[in-house]
């Protein structure tokens, strides 16, 4: 069998000092098909079997290290025939070009021509600019090499330094956030969040962005587009136009509305600080809200329909629409003037005025007049109280006030005939001098009228006690006097044609009957006992005196106090 095995070099490797060594490969080889020898070339089995001179040579020589055969000639290495010789880096005993080792026998490397595996691609020369690589390796930007169609190529992702991911210098518009670029879209639409320049879109730069209306790139406030981009409107804080006012909020009911209005009665809107109380936007009168913006009420002068039947605009009761609004009618307690004679609001026709509103006989000319209505009644007093010279606490000590006077109560009692018709006094004292004397009343709601002021002097005296004093003429309780404003001569002339110590209503010539006098308050407070008259009568009165001469001595020993008593407001 020929070999077909590897070769084997049998060349020993140490010299002499390798022979024991090579003796044992030979021992190893012998026993297999075939070796080779550098010297005899290929030996098969047969021809070993048949030449065993040859065989008995080699191992003579292997033994020894020298031999006694001629040299051979080494055959020639052939590149391709699967064994690695001489000058062949590789053989892979094929005809593949792209695989580790080239059909020269030669390792596959960049640059040698011939595209090998893991390379795209393999010119054979150095030029990174010709469609292949120093690298073996088709074009391609981030490679680090700058090929035809880049600009430049540092081989990193990084879009901040002097070359893009595109291979190219850094641009506005390249669609690549880069340094001084606040954006890049890549495109030159400037209605999107990147405008141009790489700057973001923002209200003021003069392109229509996302979420505005309008952009007119200036910053005045009253043209056509308001410096936050939308379009001049009513709420928007900024008067323009046709606006009155605008506050940028959105209540109604302050100093400027929601259709930026200055607030006015009648636009429907409720402002109080104009003064408004109500505002329906309209100029019906005859609703809860007057064209005025008032609340509607009785007596504005407007019907309000299914609350007034009459409204005449006045609070007067004497006329068609009496103040609670509705129309006059007998019964109602208001004379209708021209129409209705009394009022009384009953039914009852045994008073002055009948159930319709006509006056009945007695009561056509004052209905305290007809039976029942009127009544005189005395109220007196038997009273015993000294007025000496002796320090008296009254002799001499009024000023002016009722604190200073000599009071009794009297007291008149409830009734049907509740007010003041009129109304006299009667005093029955001893008193020297009556031109010392101030008498006054004080009813019970405390108005007080003087019906004495120290009669006498010519010109009325001041009511504070001094100077002294008046008429001399004196009084005495067995002849009592009446003041009243029936009387015809005044009680300033008390005395006035008597001499010294002559008594008054006694003494006279001739006698003045009855011994009434008008009353005189001179400076005091009230003019005449019509005062009262119309107040009521029930209630404590006082009746009071007071001294203002010293020395003059008295006694008061009766007061009577005489009121006509009536039902009706007297007239």
């Amino acid at each position: 069998m020929p070999c077909q095995s590897s070769r084997w070099s049998l060349v020993p490797p140490g010299g002499s000092q390798g022979v024991v060594a090579a003796a044992t490969v030979l021992a190893s080889l012998i026993a297999q098909a075939c070796f080779y020898s550098p010297i005899y070339g290929e030996i098969d089995e047969a021809t070993r079997n048949s030449n065993s001179d040859t065989t008995q040579s080699i191992e003579e020589t292997l033994a020894t290290g020298t031999s006694t055969a001629e040299p051979t000639t080494e055959p020639p290495s052939v590149c391709g025939d699967g064994l690695v010789e001489s000058a062949e880096e590789c053989d892979d005993g094929d005809q593949d070009d792209g695989d580790s080792c080239t059909n020269a026998c030669t390792l596959a490397r960049c640059g040698d021509g011939i595209p090998g595996l893991g390379e795209a691609c393999d010119d054979g020369n150095t030029d990174p600019a010709d469609g292949c690589n120093n690298l073996c390796r088709l074009p391609n930007c981030g490679d680090g090499l700058v090929d035809a169609d880049e600009m430049c190529d540092d081989g990193n992702a990084d879009n901040d330094d002097a070359c893009t991911t595109l291979c190219k210098p850094p641009t506005c518009g390249d669609g690549l956030v880069s340094v001084g670029e606040e954006c890049d879209d890549g495109d030159a639409d400037d209605t999107n969040a990147c405008v141009v320049g790489c700057k973001s879109a923002q209200c003021g730069d003069g392109f229509l962005g996302p979420g505005e209306a309008c952009d007119d790139g200036n910053a005045n406030d009253l043209d056509e587009c308001s410096n936050s981009c939308s379009l001049p409107g009513c709420g928007d804080g900024v008067q323009a136009g046709a606006e009155e006012c605008d506050d940028g909020n959105a209540t109604n009911e302050d100093a400027c509305t929601n259709a930026c209005k200055l607030p006015v009665c009648g636009d429907g809107v409720l402002t109080p600080d104009i003064g408004e109380a109500c505002d329906d936007g309209d100029q019906d009168n005859t609703n809860a809200c007057l064209a005025s913006c008032e609340l509607a009420a009785c007596g504005d002068g407007f019907i309000h329909v299914g609350s007034e039947e009459c409204d005449d605009g006045n609070a007067q009761n004497t006329d068609g629409c009496v103040s609670a609004c509705v129309p006059a009618k007998c019964g109602d307690g208001f004379v209708y003037a021209g129409v209705e004679e009394c009022d009384d609001a009953n039914a009852d026709n045994s008073d002055p005025c009948l159930d319709n509103c006509k006056l009945s006989a007695c009561g056509a000319i004052d209905p305290n007049t007809c039976p029942g209505n009127s009544k005189s009644e005395l109220f007196e007093k038997n009273v015993s109280i000294a007025i000496n010279n002796l320090g008296d606490k009254w002799d001499d000590k009024y000023n002016g006030t009722i604190a200073s006077m000599l009071c009794n109560d009297i007291i008149v009692p409830a009734s049907s005939l509740q007010l003041i018709g009129g109304m006299s006094l009667k005093v029955g004292m001893d008193h020297m001098y009556v031109g010392d004397l101030t008498i006054k009343i004080v009813s019970p709601d405390n108005k007080i009228f003087t019906p004495l002021s120290r009669p006498g002097p010519e010109a009325p005296l001041m009511d504070n006690g001094v100077p002294c004093c008046g008429e001399n003429s004196n009084l005495s309780a067995v002849f009592p006097f009446t003041l009243t404003d029936s009387a015809v001569v005044s009680a300033k002339d008390m005395g006035k044609t008597l001499l010294n110590d002559a008594i008054i209503c006694k003494d006279e010539n001739p006698k003045i009957e009855p011994c009434e006098f008008k009353p005189y308050p001179g400076l005091a407070p009230g003019k005449a006992f019509s005062d009262y008259k119309g107040d009521a009568a029930p209630g404590t009165w006082k009746v009071c005196i007071g001294d203002s001469g010293s020395g003059d001595f008295g006694l008061l020993k009766y007061i009577g106090l005489t009121i006509n008593r009536v039902k009706y407001a007297p007239k």
